[in-house]
């Protein structure tokens, strides 16, 4: 019978199981919005960093739990930056 990695969802307490078979190593399960779950999409495919899997719906990624820290940071920081820029289409 194959372990499971057990991650805490990082919005709530409740814990999630997933199963070991298909993870190369033991990760957090991420539930974002599509954009952002794009954007870490871009960031992995870089260096391989952040993602332990894609779980093909448009919503839920296991990251490596050793990364999850970094990513919220670098996430906060690009998000950060959008916000605050002004859209150039206003200021014409």
């Amino acid at each position: 019978m194959p372990r499971a990695v057990r991650g805490c969802h990082p919005l709530s307490n409740r814990f999630v199981l997933v199963a070991e078979s298909i993870l190369t190593q033991p990760g957090v399960l991420v539930e974002c919005d599509p954009s952002v779950k794009a954007i870490i999409l871009k960031y992995d495919e870089e260096r391989h960093d952040y993602i332990v899997e894609d779980l093909d719906d448009d919503r839920h990624l296991v990251i490596k739990e050793n990364q999850l820290q970094h990513l919220k940071e670098r996430l906060g920081q690009e998000l950060d930056q959008k916000v605050m820029q002004p859209d150039e289409s206003e200021s014409e």
